[in-house]
């Protein structure tokens, strides 16, 4: 298990939202039901690029290799913010 910010509750696969995308509480999160996904498929020799902070899942199909770098993940003011709004919603 991936150790848990303070204030969030432990998962092992998702330390970092508190919302499931595949089963979200709507009772905790009442917005998330206007979320609506957006779904994209990356070929070969393609990349997808998400700035820091956006939510994501990613599922991969058969004989994938992924890479992820971080490279603009600095815990600055956004994501003081986005905990700041986070703890507030509560």
């Amino acid at each position: 298990d991936t150790p848990s910010p303070p204030d969030h509750e432990p998962h092992p696969t998702r330390p970092w939202i508190s919302v499931d995308p595949t089963a979200p509480d709507l009772d905790r999160f009442p917005l998330y039901a206007h979320a609506r996904p957006v779904r994209v498929a990356v070929s070969t020799g393609e990349l997808l690029y998400l700035p820091a902070m956006w939510y994501h899942q990613v599922g991969q199909g058969r004989g994938t290799v992924a890479v992820n770098y971080w490279y603009d993940m600095v815990f600055d003011a956004r994501y003081v913010t986005q905990s700041m709004v986070e703890r507030l919603s509560r």
